[in-house]
């Protein structure tokens, strides 16, 4: 096996909204190559890849560098206090609208890193191992009145962090790579670029080994999760800590970088052989949707009762004419996607924000012991939500998020076995391969 490494800084200028920089952003890449086959793991300090950026940055890896498109996973770390980089982020970060100036330069930069990462390969030994990070938590209560935002310790969460050590072929270390499930959110809505947690976790690694080691970040099934960081108001209610300091984030950085490289430093590597790859179309089905009456008569009410949000004009103004004329999608594509080291350390790839409860399912029913569940990837589809969740009474839908991204309703039931499903082919497939 052998590995190449490289990094670029994609930092959008600071103007409009932006007031300034508290932390670099960056891209990284970790190029795997067997002899046959070529991967390349991205990750970017992100809130997400939209499908137009994920299939723009593949087309140009694989006409630079012969990598097949289809072999490039996009880990986003989901990032809030990042500038958009594709029309489904205009609600996150720091960014109403994608920047088109900013969008392509941020995949000039990712391609012309991993050319760079394929001219500097090396031999290289690979291991992995778990520990646990109690640093995260559910970020949802059901109530009499519904489900609200708040901490919830008696809700599912995973503390397991996975780490993939990665060695030179003398056994001295040259890669860390992260998996922690948290949404990358301290510092959301603030005005100022930030890496957030995983930028200060990758941070303390590299300063801990002397910038010898790349720390790569990945964040996981935490569609429902976010740092356990709590504080009591004045009404002696328990809520999240949000802040504009970056103290907040490095601690959260700090502290889940300290279990990893525990973690590392008793994970032994070993010569592994083997590249496998599988991914496979999936359909998402969605919640019936209202007709062009009911839309017209709900926005009517919030407005009427002072509870509309933001987007809630524009996401009628949008989805009124696809109801009227039977355009509205009635199920959204996209891809589940896996690759196998050695048949023996597996990256599953997922286009979305994973419910935890899905998480832990992928991790019970997976081949083997060390499964990497990458959130955020590859072209993101919005929130994958657990069966259990998704309603709050057997009825009503939970959740209203597909007003963010001009959908006609949420994924429905089903979602959860869809994901379970192409996760269990492209797991055979990755296994055949390998044999």
């Amino acid at each position: 096996m052998k590995v190449g490494i490289a990094k670029a800084m994609i930092t959008p200028a600071v103007k409009g909204k932006i007031l300034g920089v508290r932390h670099e952003l960056y891209a990284k890449a970790l190029l795997l190559e067997d002899g046959e086959t070529r991967v390349v793991l991205i990750t970017a300090d992100i809130s997400l890849f939209g499908k137009d950026a994920a299939d723009a940055i593949r087309e140009r890896v694989q006409r630079l560098t012969g990598i097949p498109g289809g072999h490039v996973m996009l880990a986003a770390s989901h990032n809030h206090s990042s500038a958009a980089t594709t029309m489904l982020d205009r609600w996150s970060g720091l960014s109403c609208a994608p920047d088109e100036h900013y969008f392509w330069y941020f995949v000039d930069r990712i391609v012309g890193m991993v050319f760079q990462a394929s001219q500097n390969m090396v031999e290289a030994r690979i291991g992995a191992g778990k520990g646990n990070a109690k640093l995260n938590i559910n970020r949802w209560v059901q109530t009499p009145e519904g489900a609200k935002w708040a901490p919830n310790p008696d809700a599912p969460d995973d503390p397991e962090i996975s780490v993939l050590r990665i060695d030179d072929a003398s056994g001295a270390p040259l890669a860390m790579l992260v998996n922690f499930a948290a949404h990358a959110s301290v510092l959301t809505w603030g005005k100022y670029i930030s890496a957030d947690f995983p930028g200060y976790l990758q941070d303390a690694i590299e300063k801990l080994y002397d910038g010898r080691v790349e720390a790569f970040f990945v964040n996981g099934a935490s569609g429902d999760l976010k740092v356990n960081w709590l504080r009591t108001r004045e009404d002696r209610k328990i809520d999240f800590v949000y802040c504009s300091e970056e103290a907040g984030a490095r601690r959260i950085g700090y502290a889940i970088a300290g279990e990893a490289v525990k973690v590392f430093e008793m994970t032994e590597t070993s010569c592994l052989a083997g590249l496998s790859v599988a991914s496979t179309k999936v359909s998402f089905p969605m919640l019936s949707a209202p007709t062009a009456d009911e839309v017209r008569k709900e926005l009517e009410e919030r407005r009427r009762k002072g509870t509309e949000a933001p987007w809630d004009a524009e996401w009628a103004a949008r989805i009124i004419p696809e109801l009227e004329s039977g355009a509205a999608p009635k199920t959204i594509e996209g891809e589940i996607q896996c690759v196998a080291i050695a048949g023996k350390i597996m990256l599953l790839a997922l286009p979305g924000e994973v419910f935890v409860e899905v998480g832990l399912r992928l991790k019970q029913m997976s081949p083997v012991e060390d499964l990497f569940i990458v959130g955020y990837a590859n072209g993101y589809v919005g929130y994958l939500a657990s069966d259990k969740s998704l309603r709050e009474d057997g009825n009503k839908p939970r959740y209203n998020w597909h007003r963010f991204f001009w959908y006609p309703a949420c994924f429905a039931e089903g979602t959860e076995q869809v994901m379970i499903d192409a996760a269990e082919q492209v797991f055979r497939q990755v296994a055949k391969k390998a044999e």
